[in-house]
């Protein structure tokens, strides 16, 4: 029989991965006579699981700050502060923070039970330094119904740089943080007048590797950016994930330039130009855009 429970903040059966990855159960299917597992999630940046599947489980987000991205059953959710998710049982999904404000959310997984894989998942990755074996990864699975169906969304996005790349990506992710007006845009051979930028102002904001794109009475959308400063030219791949938006769930591919506090930025035009583009160029038959940014700095 189940008995009265309180947990304090930040406590509960700590299954945390790491620092900046933080799992705390306040209630198991232990205490609930099996019904549910009640979590406690603090995400850091590009913090998530792979993707998987909980074959008789639902599962729920609250989120309480900050936002996650989610992918399920193959579409994508971007739940901000306030927001709910249901996830049906036997439903491919996962999530990830891409921003580099930490995202809590609070959930429940039932039936109870959710909480012996995971422990029995920490316990197996603690002991092989962080490299589980794939045979007693995939006998947990089937012991608890649970089943892994591909990598964690930062490094399907490719926001996950190899090793030797690491600190050049994050030094170059730094730099780009914070909000850009735009000074100058043009595409397909046309220019847009000073007038008109002053009349419909543009920004882009940078938190993390969200990027949203906004320009007065035209276009507010938003998505995953991943910059690429070991290559020439340097790279920009863009996910649109506002939903209604042409960009939504397409890659946006482009070139940028980054010099102190001057950000630019060619992109091909997406439906008029296959591939990236590999100069910043505004001739009439490239479909390319081109927009040059200045850092707000107050």
């Amino acid at each position: 029989m189940s008995k009265p429970l309180f947990v304090h903040d930040h406590s509960g059966i700590n299954m945390s991965p790491g620092p900046n990855f933080e799992i705390f159960f306040k209630a198991t299917g232990n205490d609930t006579d099996g019904l549910f597992d009640y979590f406690d999630l603090r995400v850091g940046h590009l913090e998530g699981f792979p993707m998987h599947i909980h074959a008789v489980q639902y599962e729920t987000f609250h989120i309480v700050e900050g936002e996650l991205l989610l992918q399920e059953a193959g579409e994508w959710v971007v739940a901000k502060k306030g927001d709910f998710v249901l996830v049906p049982k036997n439903t491919e999904h996962t999530f990830v923070n891409v921003r580099r404000t930490v995202a809590h959310s609070l959930g429940v997984v039932s039936p109870g039970g959710f909480e012996k894989f995971v422990e029995a998942m920490k316990a197996e990755t603690d002991a092989t330094g962080g490299h589980p074996d794939p045979k007693k990864v995939e006998e947990l699975c089937v012991q608890y119904n649970q089943k892994f169906t591909g990598p964690s969304l930062a490094v399907s996005l490719r926001l996950v740089p190899e090793p030797e790349k690491a600190a050049e990506f994050e030094k170059e992710l730094d730099a780009l943080q914070g909000d850009w007006t735009v000074v100058a845009s043009e595409g397909r051979g046309e220019t847009r007048s000073p007038e008109d930028i002053i009349e419909h102002p543009g920004l882009v904001q940078i938190d993390g590797n969200k990027m949203r794109n906004y320009v007065k009475d035209r276009e507010d959308f938003d998505g995953v950016a991943r910059f690429d400063p070991t290559a020439t030219p340097k790279t920009i791949d863009f996910l649109g994930l506002t939903q209604g938006h042409p960009s939504y769930g397409k890659m946006g591919l482009g070139i940028y330039e980054l010099q102190g506090d001057t950000l630019r930025i060619c992109w091909a035009i997406m439906g008029l130009k296959d591939g990236r583009p590999t100069q910043f160029s505004n001739r009439p038959d490239e479909n390319q855009a081109i927009n040059t940014y200045k850092r707000q700095t107050s």
